[in-house]
């Protein structure tokens, strides 16, 4: 029978056996986000970034997983709004740099064989993932262990939490703090990082519940500056670091660019 107790040189041991295990971090990409982060993205840590409807979340979170690709760390993406393929045309138009409205309109730019091209010109491929829009959240926990049994993945990125299904009528605040606690408890279990988008309301507060402000490691809000395609990320909630924020109102931490779109970090 398996014990849910331990006595205190049982937790030392496992320290001792784990010690080369843990504590390395793997970075974002943005240098800036890697400092207020500790360091980067660690194995057992939950982290939420949240903001207003079309403020930036989903570039943001491009940006972090084309640094993973591009260093060989292999993620999944658990695609809830956008699908797969409308996310590497993203990284495509970036890649390319073109509005992504061109593959709107591919019969007329040829863009076929350029991606043809890209396609096969030995690409990093370290990027899984799996179109669930309206995923239930009895299946999201299966979803993630299946992605890290087959192909190992080291985390997953959700966008976004209020769009895992399952909750009705009035009990769609416990549904999203289920959420969240699900979420963290798959960091722990699995051992890998979890970043996810969240919405907030018109009062700046999460949409559905605050059960994420108690279950995440940290907590982002992405903000627009007055300063057009401008942005800065205060961090809201940590357990583990001191709080930092990456640019203010009056200096924005990163730059909307057409190509992607993706946000580009401001250098301090």
């Amino acid at each position: 029978m398996t014990t849910l107790f331990k006595t205190r040189r049982d937790v030392l041991r496992d320290i001792v056996d784990n010690y080369d295990k843990v504590g390395t971090a793997i970075s974002t990409g943005y240098p800036r986000l890697d400092e207020a982060m500790g360091g980067g993205l660690y194995p057992g840590k939950f982290y939420i970034f949240a903001a207003r409807k079309k403020v930036g979340k989903t570039m943001l979170l491009g940006g972090i997983s084309r640094h993973l690709n591009r260093s060989a760390n292999t993620h999944l993406w658990l695609a809830l709004e956008m699908n797969g393929m409308e996310l590497e045309q993203r990284q495509l138009s970036r890649d390319l740099k073109i509005n992504p409205l061109a593959f709107l309109r591919h019969r007329e730019t040829k863009l076929q064989d350029r991606v043809r091209e890209i396609a096969g010109n030995g690409i990093a491929d370290n990027v899984v993932y799996c179109d669930y829009p309206g995923i239930p959240l009895n299946q999201l926990a299966a979803v993630v262990a299946d992605a890290v049994d087959q192909y190992a993945v080291t985390g997953v990125i959700i966008d976004f939490l209020q769009l895992v299904n399952g909750g009705t009528g009035d009990n769609m605040s416990v549904h999203h703090d289920a959420v969240a606690y699900t979420c963290a408890n798959l960091a722990k279990t699995l051992n890998i990082w979890v970043v996810a988008a969240a919405q907030l309301n018109q009062e700046h507060n999460f949409r559905g519940g605050e059960g994420a402000l108690m279950a995440a490691d940290q907590v982002y809000h992405l903000a627009e500056c007055e300063k057009d395609g401008a942005l800065y990320i205060s961090l809201r909630e940590s357990r583990y670091t001191r709080y930092m924020d990456v640019g203010t109102q009056d200096d924005p931490g990163y730059l909307v660019r057409e190509e992607g779109p993706y946000l580009e970090e401001m250098p301090l």
